[in-house]
């Protein structure tokens, strides 16, 4: 036996959870500073989240360290809910791609941003250029981190294969005027149209993390990082800012107004 292998996956294995203790940790502060505070679980959530294409791409999973809020800004105030998700697939060892044209994959644990929005609408989702876009597999570290990415292996099972589509999302990409990087799937191209030309596409414009996606279906608005593109120091915070102010966007589109009236 290779012991000097194994003391490589080891260290591999003790850095990897040394970075996501000290990213929790650094979410929380982050979020506290906020005003997000820790809340029981998603049973406030609309049900309209398990009709995403992150829940295609993750095959559901496990939601921790939720927390809830209220994100001001000078046009509204938004409610936001965010969770650290470890997808079903990672715990299986395989990740899944959204097979459109161009598809991404997400990582095996993802931070997500919710917030409510009018509905029920049809199926949106916006997505920024990045990483995510490579499909680029896990490295040597990440794999010998996991048990069942070594079993996989092992047998020679497959690590990845393409997710289920959402029903009614289009394969073809749609442009989004305003925001360079981004691109947009939609069945409704109407709806599309009047999202983006409400308000849509110029917040999308001004957010600055990469790899990021930005969903509207039924009654909420999903936001979440592809890959580690969008994991900076104040990333959670960032992704929270983001999430709350599409959602003030789509409201406007909509012709709703803000709780100031706006």
């Amino acid at each position: 036996m290779d012991w000097s292998f194994l003391a490589i996956l080891g260290g591999g294995a003790a850095v990897l959870a040394w970075r996501r203790r000290a990213a929790r940790k650094d979410q929380e502060d982050r979020g506290a500073s906020r005003g997000l505070r820790a809340a029981p679980d998603l049973t406030h959530l609309p049900s309209g989240l398990g009709a995403s294409a992150l829940w295609r791409l993750s095959d559901g999973g496990f939601e921790s360290r939720v927390l809830r809020g209220t994100i001001s800004d000078a046009a509204a105030d938004t409610e936001v809910t965010a969770f650290d998700l470890e997808t079903l697939r990672e715990r299986r060892g395989e990740w899944a791609f959204l097979p459109v044209e161009r598809p991404f994959r997400i990582r095996g644990a993802v931070t997500v941003a919710v917030c409510e929005v009018p509905g029920p609408l049809p199926h949106v989702l916006c997505k920024r250029e990045g990483r995510g876009d490579e499909l680029l597999a896990e490295d040597w570290i990440e794999r010998g981190a996991s048990v069942a990415k070594l079993a996989r292996g092992a047998l020679g099972l497959p690590h990845h294969h393409a997710a289920e589509l959402p029903p009614g999302l289009s394969l073809q990409p749609r442009e989004v005027p305003g925001a360079a990087g981004w691109r947009a799937y939609a069945g409704d191209d109407v709806l599309l149209r009047e999202l983006l030309g409400g308000g849509l596409g110029a917040a999308l414009g001004k957010i600055q993390l990469r790899d990021l996606v930005i969903e509207v279906v039924d009654r909420v608005l999903v936001a979440y990082p592809a890959t580690r593109d969008a994991l900076s120091i104040d990333g959670f915070v960032e992704l929270c800012e983001a999430a709350a102010g599409a959602a003030v966007a789509v409201r406007h589109a909509l012709g709703g107004a803000s709780p100031r009236g706006g």
